[in-house]
């Protein structure tokens, strides 16, 4: 397949005008809790002061582990943080050219929409992989465009939460299996668990499909960023094999029942997968075509297996005060691979084009209240954080939505800038129009193949 040719790449850039427009149209431009202003200030204080502590204040408290400085040193991973980098010094930058009184808050404002850009170039790199598993790109576009408007992987391009970035680095790592590119393959999985720390689990996994010669390009980048890992630790909390979660909470523990936890993850009301991303059942749809290609269906079952089990025993499986399955976020365009082979099929059958058409319209309308509306707002409002896992009425999907109508509490970046009238308009309008262009424009020239 040509997935790297001329077409396929001006696709994928249209691709990502479309979802970056899209992005834009509903970020928040605001951190929303403690894990998103420890990752944010983190990276703030590595541009300006070279040093990844920071000042001692509540949320600090509550994100990071005390220093005998009396500073903190946030218990996410670095990777997480470094990514904002980018749009940080960018912002701040354009604040001191343009004569700003506080450039530094502009920078951390531009640095708010760091997701977005990682959520588009996701797309991409998506609609490319699909490309190079032999399905049509038609279908291909289609799917894309199911994860990138369809599942709750649109929400997260609002705040700061490294499920996103997670999400892209582990696509990376296996598009570089498909390419047979074991060092690039070692360097992303080495960026994954400097960002997120159980993902180290398939540093075991990913070498078992390249061929034994190649497993040392795989493990050089892979041992280096261990080594660096286990000195920074042991220089930021005294232990080389603690990035910052050991000992930081009594509750941190592998405490849920295995049962309890895969059904909360899958089928839920607050959190459940099937119901935040409906789209997903299209990958149950095209799971036997996927796996045709023997290898690929044992490295996706080698990559999701341990993950959900790893999340589903953790004592916070849900992924804490967030919209939908925060934990699978990461596993999610892994998760989709085969909805492209499902969309083929259903192409191919005489009411599949409606049946899909329906399958978007409701996956969109369950994001609906995370791209509208703060979630901390909303699960503040409910009577305890146990009835928004567990039951329909005070579940995020129906109830932010819910919000929404009855307090008309908006949580986006223009209408937080001008309030709710023409000029809040006229960015919905436009930003929408553009990325609904874009991704029309995607089509051309493209059509399913009457037969496989």
């Amino acid at each position: 397949m040509d997935g790297c040719s001329s077409s396929s790449k001006t696709r994928c850039l249209k691709i990502f005008a479309a979802v970056l427009c899209f992005q834009f149209a509903f970020a928040a431009g605001h951190v929303y809790a403690s894990d998103d202003f420890a990752l944010l200030e983190t990276a703030v204080n590595l541009v300006t002061r070279g040093s990844a502590e920071m000042d001692a204040s509540p949320l600090a408290a509550f994100a990071g582990l005390e220093t005998a400085r009396g500073t903190y040193i946030s218990v996410f991973g670095l990777g997480g943080s470094a990514y904002l980098m980018p749009l940080f010094v960018l912002g701040k930058s354009m604040g001191i050219l343009l004569g700003l009184e506080n450039s530094t808050a502009f920078g951390e404002f531009l640095a708010t929409f760091s997701n977005c850009f990682v959520i588009s170039i996701l797309a991409s790199l998506f609609f490319l992989t699909l490309v190079e598993l032999r399905v049509s790109k038609q279908s291909s576009l289609i799917t894309t465009f199911l994860l990138s408007f369809c599942t709750t992987m649109a929400v997260y391009g609002r705040g700061l939460f490294a499920d996103a970035f997670t999400a892209l680095i582990l696509l990376l790592a296996f598009r570089a299996y498909l390419k047979d590119a074991p060092d690039l393959c070692g360097t992303a999985i080495a960026i994954l668990f400097a960002t997120r720390l159980e993902y180290a689990l398939l540093a075991g996994v990913f070498p078992l499909f390249f061929a034994r010669k190649k497993w040392i390009q795989f493990l050089i980048p892979v041992v280096l960023t261990l080594f660096l890992l286990a000195c920074l630790n042991y220089v930021r909390f005294g232990n080389p094999f603690n990035q910052g979660q050991l000992g930081y909470d009594e509750h941190d523990k592998f405490s849920t029942p295995l049962f309890v936890g895969l059904f909360g993850l899958f089928f839920s009301p607050g959190k459940g997968l099937l119901w935040y991303s409906p789209p997903i059942l299209l990958s149950l749809i095209g799971f036997k075509a996927f796996s045709k290609e023997t290898k690929n269906v044992l490295l996706f079952l080698g990559i999701c297996v341990p993950i959900v089990i790893v999340h589903a025993l953790w004592h916070s499986w849900m992924g804490g005060w967030s919209y939908g399955p925060r934990r699978l976020i990461g596993l999610l365009p892994i998760l989709l691979l085969p909805a492209g082979f499902g969309v083929q099929f259903m192409l191919r059958k005489k009411y599949g084009s409606i049946a899909l058409a329906v399958l978007a319209c409701v996956g969109f309308i369950a994001q609906v209240g995370g791209l509208t509306t703060n979630f901390m707002t909303y699960i503040k409002s409910c009577p305890n954080f146990s009835v928004t896992l567990w039951t329909w009425h005070y579940s995020a999907m129906i109830g932010q939505v819910r919000m929404l109508f009855e307090l008309g509490n908006f949580d986006i970046w223009y209408i937080h800038l001008f309030g709710f009238g023409i000029v809040s308009w006229f960015f919905m309008i436009n930003f929408l129009t553009l990325g609904l262009l874009f991704f029309i424009s995607a089509f051309r020239g493209v059509s399913e193949p009457s037969s496989s």
